[in-house]
């Protein structure tokens, strides 16, 4: 027989770590989107295919699949995935 988990209404220390990990990884998302937009449209016109604008969309795409996977494992989902 398994267990009852009790649950309470306050946080643990860990939902509070993974709180803060989802924060800021939530604005280094944030900043690299700005640096997307930086690195493509206002340096001297648009500047797709330059190697500072595919570094800046390399760094958005791990942001936000480390945010995402962070977020699954903030709401309860299995983090092993």
């Amino acid at each position: 027989m398994a267990k009852k988990v009790k649950s309470s209404g306050s946080f643990g220390p860990m939902q509070h770590i993974k709180a803060l990990v989802c924060l800021i990884l939530l604005l280094t998302t944030l900043a690299s989107i700005k640096g997307v937009l930086i690195a493509l449209f206002y340096a001297d016109g648009a500047g797709f295919g330059t190697s500072h604008a595919s570094m800046a969309l390399i760094a958005l795409a791990i942001n936000v699949a480390v945010w995402c996977k962070s977020l699954c494992c903030f709401m309860g989902d299995n983090c092993s995935k």
